[in-house]
C-alpha cells in the first residue's frame, strides 16, 4: 500500500486490505495459543489478561505513534504550499487534508485545486512512509518471534494431569 497515490482505485485498496485482515487473522491465534501454551494451567487466567493487555497497549502505542509520524511529515509537507496563506487558513491545512480540503474550497478557482492537488499528494506521501515504517517493525517482530519463539507446542505434565482428571470427573 505504501505505493499508491491518490488516484488509485477502490479495487487495489481493498484487496490491500484483505490481505491485510488475513495476514492478521492467520498470526493472531497461533501468538496467542504459543503465550497461552508456556504457561501452567493455574496461570491462565492471568496469561490471558495480560496478552489482552499487552495488545492493547501495543495497538495504541502503534496507532499513537504511526499517526504522529503521519501527522508530522503531511505537515512538513505541506509547508511550503501554505506558506502565503493566514495562520488559521495555513494551521487548518497543515494539520489534515480535510482542514486542506476545506481551505482549498474556500479559496476557489486554480489556487485551491492546486492546493487540493498538494494536499492530496502530501498525505500519500506521508502515509507512504508510515506503511512502509510499519511494515519494518512487523518484519522485526516476525524475526524477533522466529528466532525466540519455539516451533512446537511444549507438552506438560499439568496438560496431561488436567486431562486425566477431567476424564474420571
Amino acid at each position: 500500500m505504501s505505493g499508491m497515490g491518490a488516484d488509485t482505485g477502490y479495487g487495489v485498496i481493498g484487496g490491500s486490505l484483505v490481505l491485510l485482515g488475513l495476514g492478521m487473522g492467520t498470526t493472531m491465534a497461533p501468538a496467542t495459543e504459543s503465550i497461552m501454551s508456556a504457561l501452567p494451567l493455574a496461570h491462565a487466567g492471568v496469561g490471558s489478561a495480560m496478552n489482552d493487555t499487552v495488545r492493547m497497549v501495543g495497538g495504541t502505542l502503534g496507532v499513537a505513534i504511526l499517526g504522529s509520524l503521519l501527522s508530522s511529515r503531511y505537515g512538513a509537507d505541506m509547508e511550503g504550499a501554505v506558506a502565503g496563506l493566514p495562520d488559521p487558513a495555513r494551521t487548518a491545512a497543515e494539520g489534515s487534508i480535510g482542514g486542506a480540503s476545506a481551505v482549498a474550497e474556500r479559496i476557489g478557482g486554480q489556487a485551491g485545486a492546486t492546493l487540493n492537488g498538494v494536499a492530496e499528494t502530501a498525505y500519500t506521501s506521508a502515509m507512504g512512509t508510515t506503511l512502509i515504517v510499519a511494515a519494518g517493525v512487523a518484519l522485526a517482530g516476525a524475526v524477533v518471534a522466529l528466532a525466540v519463539l519455539p516451533g512446537r507446542e511444549r507438552e506438560r505434565s499439568e496438560k496431561a494431569a488436567f486431562v486425566t482428571e477431567a476424564a474420571h470427573a
